[in-house]
């Protein structure tokens, strides 16, 4: 995520990675913001930020954070 820039530091500081497990070796992840005392913001939730589907065979990497909210290649 740092090298591809898809985050800022600060928001890769406040984000949080859940597994949501995996599917033919395509492991799906969900990247959320993390709301505590440091990152401000309502710690009872935790909207998403994107999804990301990381396909380690193929050498592969999709997330939804365009304006189609489609799985497309990271740029």
């Amino acid at each position: 995520m740092k090298r591809r820039r898809l985050l800022h530091t600060a928001e890769l500081s406040c984000s949080t990675f859940v597994y949501k497990g995996f599917r033919k070796e395509v492991h799906a992840v969900a990247v959320r913001e993390k709301h505590d005392d440091r990152c401000g913001g309502n710690p009872g939730v935790a909207p998403i930020r994107f999804h990301m589907q990381i396909d380690r065979r193929r050498r592969r990497v999709l997330w939804d954070n365009n304006a189609d909210v489609e799985m497309r290649p990271i740029p």
